[in-house]
């Protein structure tokens, strides 16, 4: 509660509040940054988004406090980052249970990254690459879906859901 936005009288709501306002509504994706994976966690916990919220995790400090969590029984819904000269296998593997989504881009996207991903069962999830037209947005999502590849986090959701109406 001690953030300040510029513009805004209040705070920005804390994540358990959020967690509130989330259950049983919407999914959560939720990006550790600086917070510690088990305080996320057990805000995730507490208000029961077990099967509702999925840990991003993006560093090899943060990869080994979710083994932790992943060591001592709990079932976490995450995602690591998969980057550039990394092997997806490897990564994967690294954790005591699989991943059930894994974090690519653009350079990460091989067939090599795809197989690894098929192999555990898993789902490749990357930011929706840019386009400028409705014709680009149309031709990038249908490459991805055909890959098997999931997007997410586009400026412009609305254009490429229109340009995709087709085929969701």
């Amino acid at each position: 509660r001690k953030t300040k936005i510029k513009g805004l009288d209040e705070p920005p709501p804390t994540l358990a509040e959020i967690a509130e306002l989330a259950r049983g509504r919407i999914f959560l994706f939720l990006d550790i940054k600086d917070a510690r994976v088990d305080k996320v966690w057990a805000v995730v916990k507490e208000h029961g988004l077990s099967d509702q919220a999925i840990l991003f995790v993006d560093d090899t400090g943060e990869y080994k406090e979710l083994n932790e969590l992943l060591r001592s029984g709990e079932r976490v819904l995450f995602m690591p980052r998969l980057r550039k000269g990394e092997s997806a296998a490897k990564l994967m593997d690294f954790f005591r249970s699989t991943p059930s989504f894994l974090h690519i881009d653009e350079t990460t996207l091989t067939p090599e990254t795809l197989r690894a991903v098929s192999a555990r069962r898993a789902h490749a999830y990357m930011h929706f690459p840019a386009a400028n037209s409705a014709a680009e947005l149309r031709a990038a999502g249908l490459a991805l879906i055909g890959q098997g590849v999931h997007f997410f986090d586009h400026d412009e959701t609305h254009k490429v859901y229109e340009a995709l109406s087709d085929a969701r």
